[in-house]
């Protein structure tokens, strides 16, 4: 784990939907726990069953406490349309062009190199749907 200025940025293995991922044996039984799952749960106590973490940075691979609020799958998913992550063809908003999943493999590559806020916030910006899109009506020369 990295701790930026903002978020904690898991830098293990990531499942395909972006999360940090890790095994954990007891026994003879081998489960694959959710990374930011288990450090609430270590730090905070256990969630009831049904009860999700989002993500208030909408950063899959974060696992900082303070960004992560218990929910249910609904207002997950409205937090997601409220901040225009919604992904699908027709969608319009800021989903990340890369995927979840994607995103977060860039970033986990970035930081594994150490700490450099530039590269970081080029490796961020390089999968917005809206970066290269050209101006409709540039200001007037005059």
């Amino acid at each position: 784990m990295l701790r930026g200025p903002g978020c904690a940025w898991w830098l293990g293995a990531l499942g395909e939907d972006g999360y940090g991922r890790f095994a954990c044996r007891s026994g003879s039984t081998v489960r694959v726990l959710s990374a930011h799952r288990w450090v609430w749960e270590h730090d905070l106590g256990l969630l009831p069953h049904g009860v999700l973490l989002r993500h208030s940075c909408d950063e899959t691979n974060c696992v900082r406490l303070d960004h992560l609020v218990p929910g249910d799958h609904p207002a997950n998913m409205a937090d997601m349309c409220a901040r225009g992550r919604q992904g699908g063809p027709w969608h319009h908003g800021r989903a990340d062009i890369r995927g979840p999943a994607g995103r977060a493999r860039a970033i986990r590559a970035v930081l594994q190199a150490g700490w450099d806020p530039h590269h970081l916030g080029e490796v961020m910006s390089a999968g917005d749907p809206h970066r290269n899109q050209l101006t409709l009506f540039p200001a007037a020369p005059w």
